[in-house]
């Protein structure tokens, strides 16, 4: 065999089928990427809107309280449940990351409050009226759950709509 013969009948088909997959290798990385990609930003996209529906939800509760506490004094207790469950998920599911720090660090901080509000609001629920203590300091500890309480409701009133349009911004 000359060397020519052994260039067309071996290299030539050797280098063309070589070329070959490793054209059809790149290509398929790519799609894999691109498809990965979307999937994220899907996935992105979805997370948002649940945070927005929860927080939506949450704000429309904190207003309802807020409303009835103006109707009824300061010692009104709400019947709130300050239900956590959709970001508790998207955290589970790691699709939290796919945020951009800065509006996870914002989400945190919003749940962070909603999580405090909630211990307040389980402490004014279970304040024992019967336990033997005078009047005045009763009184002040039932002042100070209620400040601590309400107080982190405006907190969450006044900067979870900032927190919802930065959600819908970035959508």
């Amino acid at each position: 065999m000359e060397c020519r013969d052994w260039l067309i009948y071996v290299v030539t088909p050797f280098a063309a089928t070589f070329t070959g997959v490793f054209l059809a290798f790149v290509l398929a990385t790519k799609r894999e990427r691109r498809k990965r990609k979307e999937e994220q930003s899907e996935t992105k996209k979805k997370t948002k809107e649940i945070l927005i529906n929860e927080l939506s939800n949450m704000k429309a509760n904190l207003d309802g309280a807020t409303s009835l506490r103006s109707q009824y004094g300061n010692d009104y207790i709400p019947n709130i449940d300050f239900l956590t469950d959709a970001k508790q998920s998207i955290v589970n599911s790691a699709a939290f990351s796919l945020l951009e720090m800065e509006l996870q660090a914002d989400v945190s901080h919003i749940y962070a409050v909603i999580e405090r509000a909630q211990a307040f609001l389980s402490q004014m629920r279970e304040f024992d009226m019967s336990v033997a203590i005078s009047m005045t300091t009763r009184n002040k500890i039932w002042d100070n759950k209620v400040i601590n309480f309400w107080g982190q409701v405006n907190h969450l009133q006044n900067n979870i709509p900032s927190l919802l349009e930065k959600l819908r911004k970035q959508n």
